[in-house]
């Protein structure tokens, strides 16, 4: 472990005891309906299977993810590009809908922007599908 991130988690495991907010606490609270609260966890869920941080609480989970995107921004911007990438081979072989996938980017952006981890969206999003269905479907 480096020195910079030995020093991130001290300070992070010392904010908790204080009582200031975590990046678990902080995601949450920017989850305003039941329904996101419902959704967004899973979802997240599963980029954090995909990028391998796993068998540990959902807390702990973000946790990892906080400090290793604060030590290495650009990690987190190729995994969500390889985790999109994947998205739309799965909306190739008709195991989701294209339109789908933004619905597992928005958590982990939101989680990044309660958690001031500064990633360049514009490179994550480029190769994300966008529109949706209700704008493909004809009237009778």
């Amino acid at each position: 472990m480096n020195i910079r991130l030995y020093f991130m988690t001290v300070e992070l495991r010392q904010n908790q005891k204080e009582g200031t907010r975590n990046p678990y606490s902080r995601f949450m609270y920017g989850l305003k309906s039941p329904e996101s609260k419902r959704q967004y966890p899973k979802r997240f869920g599963v980029f954090l299977d995909f990028i391998g941080i796993k068998d540990q609480s959902f807390e702990d989970r973000l946790y990892d993810l906080y400090i290793q995107s604060k030590q290495n921004v650009e990690w987190l911007q190729d995994s969500l590009i390889e985790f999109i990438e994947f998205q739309k081979e799965r909306a190739g072989r008709d195991e989701i809908k294209e339109t789908t996938i933004p619905n597992y980017y928005k958590p982990v952006k939101l989680f990044c922007d309660m958690n001031n981890i500064v990633a360049n969206w514009n490179i994550v999003t480029r190769g994300m599908p966008r529109g949706s269905d209700a704008a493909n479907f004809e009237q009778y």
